[in-house]
């Protein structure tokens, strides 16, 4: 008995430290990925490596503002200038692809990128946008986003 009792405890031990500190489930609420990621769908939320995150790496981070983890995509990096033009997406004045919208242009072809213009992003920060931009709440709505937010990398 002792023996089953100290293996349960064990398990729960382990699944409690991988949850927290390493990975977990997440599901996706909501259009403002989509079509890359569905409502409904489960992802698994990477904990760690949040030091290393690239552009276009989709995220989860808590705001403030909600109680709802949000997940998004990264656009800009700390000390980038971010900008979109006629449907196009500039980095540091450079035209950038955005591969994971190429099916969502293709089959809307309204689908359209509002134009914007960042200030340079802080140390620290990123920029964020929801894959369906025409009714994503992103950083075009509420800014840059701290890196201590952000909770891990979908994926």
């Amino acid at each position: 008995m002792k023996i089953i009792i100290s293996s349960a405890l064990s398990i729960i031990l382990l699944a409690f430290i991988v949850h927290q500190y390493l990975a977990s489930f997440i599901l996706i609420d909501g259009e403002s990925m989509s079509p890359s990621l569905k409502n409904g769908e489960v992802k698994v939320l990477y904990k760690m490596n949040i030091d290393n995150i690239e552009r276009f790496d989709v995220i989860v981070f808590k705001s403030s503002d909600s109680p709802d983890l949000i997940v998004k995509r990264v656009v800009g990096l700390p000390g980038d200038f971010v900008d979109y033009r006629n449907n196009s997406l500039f980095i540091n004045n450079t035209l950038v692809e955005e591969p994971f919208l190429s099916n969502l242009a293709d089959s809307d072809p309204n689908y359209l990128t509002q134009d914007f213009k960042t200030n340079k992003i802080s140390e620290n920060h990123y920029f964020v946008l929801g894959d369906n931009r025409q009714i994503s709440d992103d950083s075009r709505v509420f800014g840059e986003i701290d890196k201590s937010s952000i909770i891990g990398i979908l994926k």
